[in-house]
């Protein structure tokens, strides 16, 4: 069977199977269309009143709630690999392959341009505080800006392509993530402070422990590991059969959450031993995350879903609607919706069933 009839009908699949004894599909309240290509990711915004969305078709997107698009960020020459707001939710920063990022009102008005990576950007985010811009890109360089554009601190080091670049959680180092199968720690002069070798794949991402005394990192040698801060392994999470797109901490870093090109996802504990096999989907996982208080996981799926899981892998609730892959997934902070993002065009706002929402 070729691709395109496997999606025609994989739809059909998932309605028998809830025919036979799943009854806790639910179907999206509110649908978010108008980008003409496929998207990357959605998020809320930090007081949850609004949604914003990157695209293949190079633009990013603002929402309120009910689908209504309040702005269209226009002006990247390509594709934008994120896009995510202010720590007060007044800006937007977007990250594009046309190796820029842009600082943006909630208009859509461009504000400031950061040019000077000499490739295309694969991460970006603001410092704590919403002071500076961390940026990621493929000429290897990671390069923290002040608001204006001004380049503060280059990250030279690493010799391949960088896959990520995050601040500590108290804002004085920076995590980076390359191609070249390491990760580094570094100070915000620049220099770094610990280099972490020993996968045999590339790193896609790297991120702290929440209390910031070890990091985590994923690699496409099928494993993620666990380090402490001078560079010393101390658990590697084997058991994926293919690429481990992310691992991340829960809230409170006592467990470890990976997601796999092998169609599954799994919870760890600390020690390396699998606590939960989240394993029904029927495609690439690309995307897992914790819910804010840690007593639930989001998977969105090459298989077209999203899907709800307890700590303990049951499988509480199965997001069906979107046509093409769910590139990503994430909890709104009270715990009662989840926002998906599809390569379909369109992202979609769901409510929890009201038994799993926090107390």
């Amino acid at each position: 069977m070729i691709l395109s009839e496997l999606y025609i009908f994989l739809p059909i699949i998932f309605s028998l199977s809830f025919s036979l004894g799943w009854d806790n599909e639910t179907k999206p309240s509110v649908t978010f269309k108008g980008h003409t290509k496929g998207l990357l990711s959605a998020v809320f915004s930090p007081d949850e009143s609004m949604v914003l969305t990157c695209s293949y078709d190079d633009t990013a997107r603002l929402w309120d709630l009910k689908g209504n698009t309040i702005a269209i960020l226009k002006g990247h020459l390509a594709f934008i690999k994120t896009a995510v707001f202010s720590p007060n939710g007044k800006h937007i920063l977007t990250a594009s392959v046309d190796g820029t990022a842009r600082l943006w009102d909630l208009k859509g008005k461009i504000i400031t341009i950061f040019a000077g990576h000499e490739g295309w950007l694969s991460s970006v985010e603001f410092s704590k505080d919403g002071s500076m811009v961390l940026s990621a890109a493929s000429d290897n360089t990671a390069c923290l800006w002040d608001l204006d554009g001004k380049l503060l601190v280059t990250f030279s080091g690493h010799f391949k392509g960088l896959s990520s670049a995050v601040f500590s959680p108290d804002g004085n180092m920076i995590l980076t993530s390359s191609v070249d199968n390491t990760a580094r720690l570094w100070d915000l002069k620049g220099t770094t402070i610990t280099e972490f070798i020993g996968h045999d794949g590339m790193l896609h991402t790297a991120v702290f422990s929440p209390q910031r005394n070890n990091i985590l990192t994923s690699s496409s040698d099928n494993t993620a590991r666990l380090w402490d801060l001078k560079g010393k392994s101390l658990v590697i999470f084997e058991g994926h059969e293919d690429v481990v797109r992310a691992a991340k901490f829960s809230p409170d870093g006592t467990k470890v959450l990976t997601n796999s090109e092998d169609e599954e996802a799994y919870i760890w504990d600390l020690e390396g031993n699998k606590i939960a096999y989240l394993d029904r989907h029927g495609g690439c996982v690309w995307s897992a995350n914790f819910s804010t208080d840690g007593s639930l996981v989001l998977t969105g799926s090459e298989d077209l879903s999203a899907r709800l899981w307890d700590l303990e892998g049951t499988m509480v609730a199965i997001f069906t609607g979107h046509d093409h892959d769910v590139n990503s997934g994430v909890f709104s902070h009270d715990g009662s919706k989840v926002l998906t993002a599809s390569m379909d065009k369109t992202a979609c706002l769901w409510k929890i069933p009201i038994e799993y929402r926090p107390k």
